[in-house]
């Protein structure tokens, strides 16, 4: 007998409601580790199928809740809208257009790794063009617009650089917050003076969960002065865990 037989694509999945279902509901399985969206009305005992991959406008409060391009999407279910604080119902992420507070929706890209799952990440391009100076240093920064959410745990970064950060005889990269701009790298001397990819985990004992959300601070030093930095693009991943489910 065959390891395996092909039933269906995964866009789509069978669904059989208790209760009516509405067309454009968010349907989670018993565990909140698989979304599926109503693509019609659906009557109770009868089956229908659910989206469970694609792009979708979904409601949001329309005040002060706002989403990076990348950033996670969960679902809040006492208000019935997207929230990006972190809950066990992970929606997906935002994708194409930033979502400002008084839009009233935000395009996600369902069908990603859910909150449950392993990991997520942020991810963001970097140049030179969005680099500050630390003047008089040999260092240049950026915080990274999309940020780690509260009650998750940083697990590691990579840097794909594809033009490489010249002008000087060296240059590194590392990660970490204001103040303590090496604290997700364990690995110091990751080097983007030339095309590389390179990563590295966080510091031995950078654990805490906190209560607020994280901003990244990429951080590239140079032999001598800032300034002396030429050219320079790079990709920063950074991956995580929710701990908050």
């Amino acid at each position: 007998m065959a390891d395996a037989t092909y039933v269906a694509r995964y866009e789509e999945m069978n669904y059989t409601p208790v209760g009516t279902v509405s067309a454009g509901d968010l349907i989670w399985n018993s565990d909140d580790t698989l979304l599926g969206i109503a693509k019609n009305d659906i009557a109770a005992g009868v089956e229908g199928t659910l989206s469970a991959q694609g792009k979708y406008d979904i409601v949001k409060e329309a005040t002060t809740i706002t989403f990076a391009v990348g950033a996670d999407v969960y679902w809040d279910t006492t208000n019935g809208e997207a929230t990006s604080v972190p809950t066990t119902k992970y929606i997906g992420k935002c994708v194409e257009t930033a979502a400002v507070a008084t839009d009233t929706t935000v395009l996600v890209q369902i069908g990603q790794l859910s909150s449950a799952s392993p990991e997520l990440f942020i991810e963001q391009d970097i140049t030179l063009a969005d680099m500050t100076d630390n003047a008089g240093t040999a260092t240049g920064y950026v915080d990274l617009t999309a940020t780690i959410p509260a009650k998750c745990q940083i697990t590691g970064w990579t840097c794909n650089t594809t033009t490489a950060w010249t002008g000087d005889v060296s240059a590194a990269v590392t990660l970490g917050i204001a103040g303590a701009t090496d604290a997700y790298s364990s690995v110091i001397t990751g080097s983007c003076f030339t095309a590389i990819f390179v990563g590295s985990q966080p510091k031995d004992g950078v654990t805490t969960i906190g209560t607020a959300a994280v901003t990244i601070r990429v951080t590239v030093t140079s032999n001598a002065d800032f300034t002396s930095i030429t050219a320079g693009a790079s990709t920063i991943r950074v991956y995580y865990i929710n701990r908050g489910a």
